[in-house]
């Protein structure tokens, strides 16, 4: 008897762990939060890097030897789940992306969770203001963007999965 309430219990507990019942019990949980610290202190780092150079040598960092320049003045983060980190420039300024390929839709909410700290909270925002002036000040504020392309200035999120993301965040704007 004692034997049979065991393997039931045993059962049960595996059951739960199988459907996904027990989030406590996932390590794609884990694995999802792991990432999305290592993506926030990954911007983290090459902004503070990026800060030092400009600070040291009173120009922007070159796009063709950023990552050298990244490495001596802070440090370039590593790799975050197999997606890449690059550095660029335009006319609207200069921005860092981290790029890849997220399997599924949960993987692309820790690319959005990421930067909202980044980006304006509309609660903070005074009443009264028209849409227009609210998305004056998004143009105005927000740092942080998703979509397919380095140096996006706009949101736009993959229709399937996998799919690929380029998450924009702006150094200089």
């Amino acid at each position: 008897m004692k034997n049979m309430i065991i393997t039931l219990a045993g059962l049960v507990l595996a059951a739960v762990v199988v459907t996904g019942g027990a989030d406590y019990f996932s390590t794609e949980m884990i694995g999802r939060k792991k990432a999305l610290i290592e993506v926030q202190t990954g911007f983290d780092r090459i902004q503070q890097a990026h800060m030092a150079y400009e600070q040291a040598n009173g120009v922007a960092v070159d796009a063709g030897s950023w990552s050298t320049e990244m490495n001596r003045y802070g440090g370039l983060p590593s790799s975050v789940n197999g997606w890449g980190w690059s550095y660029g420039t335009n006319s609207d300024g200069e921005y860092a992306c981290l790029s890849g390929v997220v399997g599924k839709a949960v993987w692309m909410d820790v690319i959005r969770e990421a930067g909202l700290r980044f980006n304006l909270n509309e609660d903070q925002l005074p009443d009264g203001l028209t849409t227009d002036q609210i998305n004056a000040e998004r143009a105005r504020v927000n740092k942080y963007f998703v979509n397919t392309v380095c140096g996006a200035t706009s949101n736009s999120y993959p229709s399937g999965y996998p799919g690929t993301f380029v998450a924009t965040y702006w150094l200089s704007k």
